[in-house]
């Protein structure tokens, strides 16, 4: 829900009662594939409905408490903040929305974008999940958004040999510069980490 109360704007959410994915990461590939399986099954909800997450990242997926220790863990996608419907107008004040670690190259140049922008930052998740580092650092923001924009990506094979060659050439094409090199959506992503 979502309203005013005494001049003060509020919205009301589920309470989840656990640790995010950054807090607590998972222990195996199996359990990277669960939650990412379930990552994607909430951002192609929210895609079907005109809704870009843009501030993807381990903060942002927290994992249902209740659930952790009976079924693995139950994935909740959270702090939709920056996300904007893809019906609404863009504004062009020139200001880069989202975490830099995280921000898909058509976003920091201010250009077009649509789903498979968050599914860039979904690459870098699994990237860092799988290796323990993000794909591209700097200590300053901007170095970061010109790695995005324009260094290549070292396979994550290449820092961990237990990751499958499927699961590398997965997370290197989530990766890809120009969106249309992407995968075309969340459900082929989630087809994808489900083949053997």
């Amino acid at each position: 829900d979502a309203g005013e109360a005494d001049g003060s704007p509020f919205i009301v959410m589920e309470l989840v009662e656990g640790p995010s994915l950054h807090e607590q990461r998972p222990d195996d590939l199996h359990e990277i594939f669960t939650i990412a399986s379930q990552v994607c099954a909430a951002l192609d909800h929210a895609h079907a409905h005109g809704i870009v997450h843009r501030d993807l990242k381990p903060e942002n997926v927290l994992l249902s408490r209740d659930q952790l220790a009976e079924t693995g863990s139950t994935v909740k996608l959270v702090d939709f903040g920056l996300a904007r419907s893809l019906a609404s107008r863009l504004t062009a004040d020139g200001t880069i929305t989202g975490t830099v670690f995280y921000l898909a190259p058509e976003l920091a140049l201010g250009q077009e974008f649509d789903g498979r922008a968050d599914l860039y930052a979904l690459g870098v998740m699994l990237y860092e999940l799988t290796t323990g580092r993000l794909p591209f650092t700097a200590d300053d923001p901007l170095a970061v958004i010109s790695q995005h924009l324009h260094a290549p990506v070292v396979p994550p094979h290449a820092k961990n040999d237990q990751i499958p060659p499927a699961l590398d050439a997965l997370v290197l094409r989530l990766l890809s510069k120009d969106p249309q090199d992407r995968p075309a959506s969340a459900t082929e992503v989630l087809r994808a980490l489900k083949a053997p």
